[in-house]
């Protein structure tokens, strides 16, 4: 045999090698041989309007279907019905049908409600809107946050004195929920969705826990959208120059326990500077031991982006009394501005 005759029979091997490799997942998955013989259950938390497309992701990122191109194919020619949104049970060993029967099922009339859970939001008030509601009761909540949740962004969250570890990642919005759904699904919601804002505003997970508590900082410490981003620059310069925050909605997460059923003002002023707590950010340097609230999109990405200057100081504007603040460079500066 020549040698441009290997070369070309090389070449060829290695050209069938990759089309195997391209072709055989997406065919496996048409042809129904399931990824695996576990028995394992997974939540699948799908939204309104999310493509058949996305959802193929989301099953290709569980590690339920090899190939979101052949979900694609495969609902398109043999599903009868639409993808229902809300939380699915899925278990791996189903094949690409039984996965899509599942998906396509009608659903069952149910009574509905929407909640609207405002930016700042704690667990706590969350739980306690939830139990007003008549959804769940707060005590179930609080302890639905203990769960165990199929989420890759939380093993980026690390062991600390905190309260709850999911606090900060219950992404506040609007939903419609089940009026007869346990604690454990609407929290399976609000992570999914948490998660599908986070990755289209960040490039990674990693720093994913600082980042969501310097939101929490900024969501409780800015009022106009604006200034979120000066305000996460204060955060930035303070860390740098090892000041501490001196943030008395931190204080008051701690104090109110989770709550903020208290209104700072001077006649609790001692009280919060003396708190014995890890959230006290007036005894204690650095970060909060975790986020304070759930921040939203606009403090998210103020803490990814946070504007660059030399502003360590900043305070309410009382002579325009809407919620936006000075902000000075130093001490001085700051005396000076206060009225």
């Amino acid at each position: 045999m020549n040698k441009k005759r290997l070369i070309t029979l090389c070449v060829t091997a290695v050209i069938m090698v990759l089309l195997l490799l391209v072709i055989i997942p997406p065919a496996l998955d048409i042809f129904n041989i399931p990824i695996s013989g576990s028995s394992d259950e997974i939540l699948i938390s799908i939204d309104d309007n999310t493509s058949t497309l996305k959802v193929g992701s989301i099953l290709e990122d569980n590690k339920l279907i090899r190939s979101k191109f052949a979900f694609l194919i495969k609902v398109k020619t043999s599903a009868k019905n639409p993808i229902t949104s809300g939380t699915h049970t899925l278990k791996r060993g189903m094949t690409s049908s039984e996965i899509i029967e599942k998906l396509t099922r009608p659903k069952i009339a149910r009574e509905t409600i929407n909640i609207t859970f405002p930016e700042g939001y704690t667990a706590e008030q969350m739980a306690s809107l939830l139990e007003d509601k008549g959804i769940v009761s707060k005590s179930e909540f609080l302890k639905a946050l203990e769960d165990e949740y199929k989420f890759e962004f939380l093993s980026y969250i690390p062991e600390a004195d905190y309260k709850y570890a999911l606090q900060g990642f219950l992404f506040p919005s609007t939903y419609e929920f089940y009026k007869d759904s346990d604690a454990h699904e609407i929290i399976t919601r609000m992570l999914s969705h948490f998660e599908s804002i986070y990755k289209e505003n960040a490039d990674s997970y990693e720093n994913i826990f600082t980042i969501i508590t310097k939101a929490s900082l900024i969501e409780k410490e800015a009022k106009i959208d604006t200034e979120r981003p000066t305000v996460a620059g204060v955060i930035e310069n303070r860390i740098k120059s090892g000041m501490p925050f001196q943030i008395d909605a931190s204080v008051l997460y701690a104090a109110t326990d989770g709550m903020y059923d208290v209104t700072d003002g001077p006649s609790i002023a001692g009280f919060i500077k003396n708190l014995d707590s890890p959230y006290n950010t007036y005894k204690y340097k650095g970060l909060t031991p975790g986020p304070i609230c759930n921040p939203g999109l606009t403090s998210i990405k103020a803490a990814l982006n946070p504007e660059k200057h030399a502003y360590l100081y900043y305070h309410t504007d009382s002579s325009k009394n809407d919620g936006s603040h000075i902000f000075t460079k130093t001490y001085e500066e700051h005396a000076n501005t206060i009225e």
